[in-house]
């Protein structure tokens, strides 16, 4: 019983699909909310695969962004969407430099937060781009550089209600050679939904005028030369035969499937690390305001971990979470903190608890395995405070809320793990002996509703 009215995603073009994101330019541009630090391009994960930060204003443009979308579609007025287009500054727009922000901004003469000029002035960026930041002018609350002069490089943004990056499609590294030159000028309105891939050369001139309601779903491309002259009229068939058989099964899978090395980061298979397959990940990535401020870094149906139990109870052990192939001043973070004094508990905010190299020659990352006086579960062996070390990227800006003033600037000082959600509704019904010797080769494409009747010979 399929709904009827399937969900709509509405941005696609952002990780948080459908969620604090607005949509420009349909399935081409979207304005995608977060936070960041470290420059606009650490901003990265906050674009889709298949999507990154708009590289300039042309490419946006080529899109179908212009400058009356850019300014005013329904957004906060202190909201800021950039790009990596820059400027030499003096808010002129150009090709070079790094100097001051451009991006979409509501080009509203009473919001004083943010500069916007709409080209055709003496200012603007190709008719495409309306808003501009920079450390001299005023800027959301929530916007921070820590240069006047490289603003691209520099800036930050610590609350994602005060916008983040407008997204683009990718530009194809293989365009067609042969585009249509002459599309039809009157589309059909009942398109074929499976096209054959390999049409007649010689179709039929005067088709029938009572064509078969139940026709061959995949006629046989060799048909005999010599048919059956007198074809059989009760053929055996399967008392009850699925409803839902393989349309178009491959006549040559691959022998070697794509593996998605963590399928729990939302950058699959780069900078991560495989702690408890499908269950528990290492995701590197940067993020300020707080550690859950980082959870853009899980792929969707994965989470921060919340806990060292959580962690614990889907596989994760101390000799894996502190002896994993890492580098020695990596750090991962959960939600797990404490009262204080690196004693692991269910309250408080003080200290980060995750996973690092238990590695004694480590002077940056305090490493505590559980059963000494201190630990966690016997699950986390790493922890961070500002009072102690700490590898170069991570920053605090309390000592005793480290869980909610964290900030990464760089990734290759680690990021946070990523453990598979809970499920709100497990079945009531678990498998109680699984089987022992699983087959070597699942059916890749199983029937929903398989008949209860087989036959028998």
């Amino acid at each position: 019983d399929p709904t009827q009215e399937p969900t709509v995603d509405q941005c696609p073009g952002c990780t948080l699909h459908g969620q604090d994101c607005y949509n420009l330019v349909t399935d081409k541009v979207y304005g995608c909310r977060g936070t960041f630090s470290g420059g606009i391009a650490s901003a990265e994960p906050l674009c889709a695969i298949g999507y990154e930060i708009c590289p300039s204003a042309s490419r946006a443009g080529a899109l179908g962004l212009t400058a009356s979308i850019c300014g005013s579609f329904t957004m906060n007025e202190w909201e800021f969407f950039a790009t990596l287009q820059s400027s030499e500054g003096s808010a002129m727009c150009s090709s070079t430099g790094t100097n001051d922000l451009w991006g979409c901004a509501w080009d509203n003469a009473s919001n004083s937060q943010i500069n916007t000029l709409v080209d055709g002035s003496e200012y603007g960026c190709d008719n495409v781009l309306v808003g501009f930041l920079s450390q001299e002018g005023s800027s959301p609350a929530g916007w921070s550089f820590t240069s006047g002069t490289d603003e691209l490089n520099t800036a930050a943004l610590s609350t994602s209600i005060d916008g983040g990056v407008l997204c683009c499609l990718e530009a194809t590294d293989d365009p067609t050679s042969d585009p249509t030159r002459d599309p039809t000028t009157e589309p059909t309105t009942v398109p074929t939904s499976d096209p054959t891939i390999d049409p007649t050369q010689d179709p039929t001139v005067e088709p029938t005028a009572n064509p078969t309601s139940d026709p061959t779903r995949d006629p046989t491309i060799d048909p005999t030369q010599d048919p059956t002259s007198q074809p059989t009229t009760s053929a055996p068939t399967t008392a009850e035969p699925s409803t839902d058989p393989t349309q178009e099964p491959t006549t040559d899978p691959t022998q070697e499937p794509t593996v998605d090395q963590c399928p729990g980061c939302t950058l699959h298979g780069q900078d991560c690390y495989n702690l408890v397959t499908d269950k528990v990940y290492g995701c590197r990535g940067t993020f300020s305001g707080g550690i859950a401020s980082a959870e853009p870094l899980c792929a969707i149906g994965y989470e921060i971990c919340p806990s060292a139990s959580r962690a614990g109870a889907l596989g994760l052990t101390a000799s894996i979470c502190g002896s994993f192939t890492m580098n020695e001043w990596e750090f991962f973070a959960t939600l797990q903190s404490s009262e204080g004094s690196a004693m692991c508990s269910s309250t408080g905010t003080n200290d980060l608890w995750g996973c690092a190299w238990d590695n004694a020659s480590n002077s940056q990352i305090n490493t505590l395995v559980d059963g000494s006086e201190y630990g966690c579960d016997n699950v986390l062996v790493g922890f961070l405070s500002q009072e102690g070390s700490s590898p170069a990227g991570w920053s605090f800006t309390s000592g005793t809320d480290e869980l909610n003033t964290a900030a990464l600037s760089t990734s290759i000082d680690g990021g946070v793990l990523c453990c598979l959600e809970a499920t709100d509704d497990p079945t009531s019904d678990p498998t109680r002996d699984p089987t022992t010797e699983p087959t070597t080769v699942p059916t890749s494409d199983p029937t929903i509703d398989p008949t209860q009747d087989p036959t028998v010979e």
